[in-house]
């Protein structure tokens, strides 16, 4: 824990220390919380520094707020409800409405990552049976639009993007629920109906009027692959829409790190290996850096436990290495120091305390 200059102290610090004068007289005990008036004082004594206690972090500083999840998984359900139901297909409007909310979602998804210049920071709660769909969809979404941050996208296109990602999964409505939320491993025969769900995807969304054919295909390919490897066309390389390469990254993140009813997650650092291991022949390198650029594994404030068993909560992040952040570490009640893991690649997080 390092001093602090006088002229830095602002009311509401705590001192870390018990403060003496030069003759050793107690001025101010430990954990005093500092005011105006005494910072002056401390001026008239001529001191030129105290140990003050570092901010606490209550909980993880978070791009999207759970209020404003919450309303948006309700309006996606509600505007997925309406695409899926065949009662609707020959009431134009309605469906034209339906698809109007959902973009107004990805103007406001838009909105938050491009106008915090910090990377983006997403924190998934453990998500029920039934708003899965909903609450990954959100995610997908924020994570594509933070990797297209750097690519220079016209306005146009990144909704479109923002809206593909939204309705990439739309098909699983129609798949039996029994194989979506599947724990265990699932049968040939499951797999193949798992499959499906991106022509009927495709089916649901090509309803919508005007609907970009970019739109289109990126549902219909977000389960590509770079070596052909994916469904259901076994397209590779370049014969895949970009979008849907974007969404491949962001759609494999959020699954492996996002905690369910039934299965648990993985760690931030775990999910981005499995898409290094997959560079180049599964996903496309670029976005995986990208989304390594731009997107906080471990945001501000996460409370985690190291490999060699120390505990912190994650202060601030390094650019271009978002699962390397730096944790302040309390080496007791009033005694903190950073360690930046960009450092030291030999410690990496181990757990998330909640």
């Amino acid at each position: 824990m390092k001093p602090k200059q006088i002229e830095q102290l602002k009311p509401g610090n705590k001192l870390a220390k018990p403060l003496f004068d030069q003759k050793g007289n107690l001025l101010l005990h430990q954990q005093t919380v500092l005011n105006e008036h005494l910072i002056e004082r401390l001026k008239k004594y001529e001191i030129d520094q105290v140990y003050v206690t570092s901010p606490t972090i209550d909980s993880p500083l978070n791009l999207i707020t759970k209020s404003k999840k919450e309303k948006w998984g309700k309006e996606l359900k509600k505007s997925f409800y309406i695409l899926d139901d065949t009662n609707f297909v020959e009431q134009t409007y309605v469906i034209e409405a339906a698809a109007q909310d959902l973009k107004k979602i990805v103007c406001e998804i838009h909105k938050l990552v491009y106008s915090n210049s910090d990377i983006v920071s997403l924190i998934s709660d453990v998500v029920e049976f039934d708003d899965y769909l909903y609450h990954h969809s959100l995610n997908v979404a924020t994570y594509s639009l933070a990797i297209a941050r750097e690519l220079n996208f016209s306005q146009a296109s990144l909704e479109d993007l923002g809206l593909a990602a939204l309705l990439h999964d739309i098909g699983k409505m129609k798949v039996p629920e029994d194989i979506v939320f599947k724990s265990g491993r699932l049968t040939e025969q499951e797999f193949q109906e798992i499959q499906k769900h991106t022509y009927l995807g495709y089916e649901i969304v090509k309803q919508i009027p005007n609907i970009p054919q970019s739109v289109l295909r990126t549902i219909y390919e977000h389960h590509e692959r770079l070596d052909g490897s994916g469904y259901p066309q076994k397209l590779a390389g370049n014969q895949i829409h970009p979008f849907a390469k974007i969404i491949a990254v962001a759609d494999v993140f959020d699954a492996i790190t996002t905690e369910r009813v039934y299965k648990d997650k993985q760690l931030p650092h775990e999910a981005l290996e499995v898409l290094y291991a997959g560079s180049g022949t599964l996903f496309e390198p670029k976005f995986i850096e990208l989304f390594r650029n731009n997107v906080a594994v471990y945001p501000n404030g996460m409370r985690v436990t190291l490999s060699d068993g120390r505990k912190g909560v994650i202060k601030r992040q390094n650019k271009d290495l978002s699962d390397r952040p730096v944790v302040e570490i309390s080496s007791n009640k009033h005694e903190s120091y950073e360690l930046n893991l960009a450092k030291h690649f030999n410690i990496v997080v181990t757990a998330i305390q909640s």
